[in-house]
């Protein structure tokens, strides 16, 4: 093919080292979550990636920003490994298959979460992400449940029941403070939903 009629476009070196520096850093800063770190600096971050300071700065404008892209990126890998169960299965399956989505969608995303929990009071940015996902966690549940929703007598009391029962928090105590394996903490959770639904 001769270059100067070449129809694909020629990337610069410039502009796939910035490329690669962004993911870096979006990369340390989910490293640093996973290793405990939840409140990070911006030169945390840096030596993370590997970079300096100014140069977290030039492709993010502010921690906050950085923030809200690792939580678009949290939201992809669970999204990629886990999807909600159809509404066509019978209640105690897709009760059962519910289960095992939320929680290795939360052992994927725990150690963002677990930094958003923290990071909300002094962020407002950070407090939206977090009401827009817990928002986006009560419609997935009102809409894979909606028949069974529609039997109860106490509609908005069970829908309030199944977000406990479901919640991170509720993934939180089972499994890392009563230490249950995954099988269990699954377990637990479906039990505590049909109790709400009972």
């Amino acid at each position: 093919m001769d270059p100067m009629t070449a129809t694909e476009p020629i990337v610069d070196g410039r502009v796939l080292r910035g490329q690669r520096n962004r993911e870096a850093i979006v990369d340390a800063l989910m490293q640093l979550y996973s290793n405990g770190h939840r409140r990070p600096t911006a030169a945390m971050v840096a030596d993370q990636a590997g970079l300096s300071t100014r140069s977290v700065y030039h492709h993010f404008d502010d921690m906050k920003s950085l923030i809200l892209e690792v939580s678009e990126r949290s939201t992809e890998q669970w999204q990629a490994a886990t999807s909600t169960p159809s509404r066509s299965l019978p209640l105690d399956q897709r009760m059962a298959a519910f289960a095992a989505h939320r929680c290795i969608r939360w052992e994927i995303s725990a150690p963002v979460v677990r930094a958003g929990l923290l990071a909300e009071q002094r962020s407002k940015t950070v407090a939206r992400i977090m009401q827009d996902g817990r928002l986006a966690d009560r419609r997935e549940i009102t809409e894979t449940f909606a028949d069974a929703l529609d039997r109860s007598v106490h509609r908005e009391q069970s829908i309030a029941g199944l977000d406990v029962a479901f919640d991170f928090a509720t993934w939180e105590r089972l499994g890392a403070w009563s230490k249950l394996d995954r099988s269990a903490v699954c377990d637990v959770m479906v039990r505590m939903a049909m109790a709400v639904l009972a």
